[in-house]
């Protein structure tokens, strides 16, 4: 009885040491999970050199198109018109001017004229606002922009004479020149008008001719 007691215990303590060796095996296999703290390293990327991004190439120069321009004849310009000298020294050419419009392959002209026979000073300008000298009152004249002509030397029409007539719708047409104004009388010796320009403040010029006496304002019309 004693004796199988003994070759129970010899044998269990068999199966335990049977039973360590085993899980030693099995914690030395790779299939065992990474330790907490110590992640699976991962496979090292290519040390294969990545091509170089292509330089994109110049985009070839095209030809620009020339965008036609045309300049005004010599003598043209934008600039206010003063001749020197006190604006009084001008001679009298009377108190009413009557005005007309033409047309000419690179301008549009304006001619006012008079009676009398002095060369009067003229200036000519562009304004924001056609304005009467004296009141300040605007005065309606069509167009975009506004040519204001003063002109010295002028008297006080009669009472009774008939006021000049404007440019005639007629001759306005196919121009550059939407309206100018005829002179009747004067503010302390000036004479005022006003020529309407279509679209755009365009180069002019003036000139002051005689027998008869008359005033022009050439706008080009390019």
């Amino acid at each position: 009885m004693r004796a199988a007691t003994v070759a129970r215990v010899h044998l269990t303590r068999s199966t335990v040491a049977a039973t360590a060796v085993l899980l030693a095996l099995a914690g030395c296999s790779d299939d065992s999970p990474a330790s907490i703290g110590s992640p699976k390293p991962s496979a090292s990327p290519s040390s294969t050199p990545s091509s170089p991004s292509s330089t994109p190439a110049e985009p070839t120069p095209t030809a620009e198109t020339p965008t036609p321009t045309t300049s005004p004849p010599s003598g043209f310009s934008l600039d206010d018109v003063i001749p020197p000298g006190p604006p009084k020294s001008g001679g009298y050419v009377g108190a009413v001017g009557t005005v007309r419009v033409g047309h000419h392959p690179d301008f549009d002209r304006a001619v006012w004229q008079f009676r009398g026979r002095g060369k009067p000073v003229v200036v000519v300008r562009y304004v924001d606002e056609p304005l009467a000298e004296g009141s300040g009152d605007r005065i309606d004249i069509r167009g975009e922009a506004y040519l204001q002509v003063d002109i010295s030397r002028v008297g006080i029409p009669p009472v009774d004479q008939p006021a000049p007539a404007n440019a005639s719708d007629e001759s306005l047409a196919g121009t550059v020149i939407a309206d100018a104004r005829a002179i009747a009388g004067g503010f302390e010796g000036y004479g005022q008008s006003w020529i309407g320009v279509r679209d755009r403040p365009r180069p002019f010029r003036v000139m002051v001719l005689k027998a008869p006496t008359r005033i022009v304002v050439d706008v080009y019309s390019g």
